[in-house]
């Protein structure tokens, strides 16, 4: 497989976390929006929000109150950087550069995928969410 079946916009399809006994939640809701994009220099970068998430009471950016800045941010995930490929392990790298949560910055961040004709499969691995520790599986879909 070419690496450059990555290159492009992929939209989401679902994003599940199964936690250790195999249980299915959709910690942003069954119908979380997307967007991943993979670029021939090896740059990606990807959000995922819920569609749910709250107005806030004012229409500045900086003037949330607390709950308006929790809810918006505990809503939406957001972060790019740099990407490698080991297809021989069938799974990526994202080097993180920066991101949302702050403890990713500098990171690397390892995503297990199957890749068929337009579709994507990233499956992390298990990673700390509310206390245990679940694997995120998020379903991609090639942009048009």
């Amino acid at each position: 497989m070419a690496n450059d079946e990555f290159i492009g916009t992929w939209n989401l399809v679902s994003f599940e976390t199964r936690n250790s006994d195999g249980a299915v939640t959709y910690s942003f809701g069954e119908d979380a929006e997307g967007v991943l994009v993979y670029d021939a220099s090896r740059n990606f970068a990807g959000q995922v929000s819920r569609n749910d998430r709250p107005h806030f009471g004012s229409s500045d950016i900086r003037d949330g109150s607390i709950e308006e800045i929790r809810a918006a941010y505990a809503g939406y995930i957001a972060y790019f950087g740099k990407f490698e490929i080991d297809e021989a392990e069938r799974y990526l790298i994202h080097r993180v550069q920066e991101s949302l949560f702050p403890n990713w910055r500098g990171d690397s961040q390892k995503r297990y995928y199957e890749l068929s004709d337009r579709r994507l499969v990233l499956q992390a691995p298990p990673t700390p969410f509310r206390g245990e520790n679940v694997t995120g599986v998020l379903v991609w879909r090639r942009a048009t």
